[in-house]
């Protein structure tokens, strides 16, 4: 038996590698800082810890076991979400392209709402290099070339 060589799948974008491994960097990212934050948790009531975080804000200091606990969890689910859209990402899955679009579409948002109420700055954790890079995001992902490798 032969298998037909016209519905074969199109390689695999360089750039759909670069996605994967950018996503699993954050991933590993978010996880670390899960865990940073799971340690705050733990510790929140140690003097050390609940002197420093006084100096910070007197509102996180009183609540800082339950805000740094809320905060890792909320890092891990995002952590173990962007572990899983690198995979979907490698392996083709349409669905990791569509996510990876919505993403794309929701950072930008959130960028231009961020402009909106931070401080002007230009660092590179400004909100201002968020939009740029996550429009070449969404029109890559939405792209004929990269569609094709997609589809099921």
């Amino acid at each position: 038996m032969s298998r037909d060589t016209s519905a074969r799948r199109p390689d695999r974008p360089l750039g759909i590698v670069a996605l994967a491994f950018l996503a699993i960097l954050s991933g590993i990212q978010m996880l670390t800082s899960s865990l940073w934050f799971f340690g705050i948790s733990a510790n929140a009531d140690k003097p050390s810890v609940s002197d420093a975080l006084s100096r910070l804000s007197p509102w996180v200091a009183e609540r800082a076991t339950g805000v740094f606990f809320l905060l890792a969890i909320v890092l891990l689910v995002l952590a173990v979400s962007s572990l899983l859209l690198a995979r979907g990402y490698y392996r083709g899955y349409d669905r990791a392209r569509v996510r990876g679009r919505y993403i794309s579409g929701f950072a930008i948002a959130w960028a231009v709402l961020g402009i909106l109420i931070l401080p002007e700055r230009a660092d590179p954790g400004s909100p201002w290099w968020t939009i740029p890079f996550n429009a070449v995001i969404l029109v890559y992902l939405g792209s004929q070339g990269v569609r094709a490798y997609f589809r099921p």
